[in-house]
């Protein structure tokens, strides 16, 4: 099993434990990071980023909010300390841990300043917010623009072999 399968494995238990024992019982998976994920990856194959960065900060993006770790508002704070204990945990290669950390601490950073989003420079963390943003706050129209906010090429060369781990 890859890196990605086992992390996605391990995300997805997770979200069955949410969805069984909080008040909510929100079903992350099913109605948010399914969609953040499988776009994520439309979109990096269309601005080849490192598909492997892509999946993994997909699917730990919102994971301090699935293991109810601190507040709502520092979740991607407390995801990437969340984040970087998991990807440790699977040996994960350091640049692949920085790179993904990055992806999960910045992932709100853009979500209320679309046009702001042409002006990132890292592949994975552009697919991941641009995932992010259209499925919370494009709805519809924004969705149906496509890649309306990215006009720029990235250089994503210094781990561009690790494809898939």
């Amino acid at each position: 099993m890859s890196l990605v399968e086992t992390i996605r494995s391990e995300v997805l238990e997770e979200i069955e434990k949410y969805k069984n024992e909080s008040e909510d019982h929100y079903d992350f998976w099913n109605e948010h990071i399914k969609f953040v994920y499988e776009e994520s990856i439309n979109l990096s194959k269309i601005y080849d980023a490192n598909l492997t960065i892509v999946k993994l900060g997909a699917l730990l993006h919102d994971i301090a909010l699935i293991e109810k770790v601190g507040d709502r508002k520092d979740h991607h704070i407390n995801g990437a300390a969340l984040s970087k204990s998991i990807l440790e945990k699977y040996n994960c290669p350091q640049e692949i841990v920085d790179r993904v950390i990055g992806c999960v601490i910045n992932h709100r950073s853009m979500l209320d300043c679309p046009l702001a989003m042409s002006a990132i420079g890292d592949k994975p963390l552009h697919m991941l917010l641009k995932a992010e943003f259209l499925d919370t706050k494009a709805a519809g129209f924004l969705k149906s623009l496509g890649s309306v906010f990215v006009k720029r090429g990235f250089n994503d060369s210094e781990i561009a072999a690790t494809e898939e781990l």
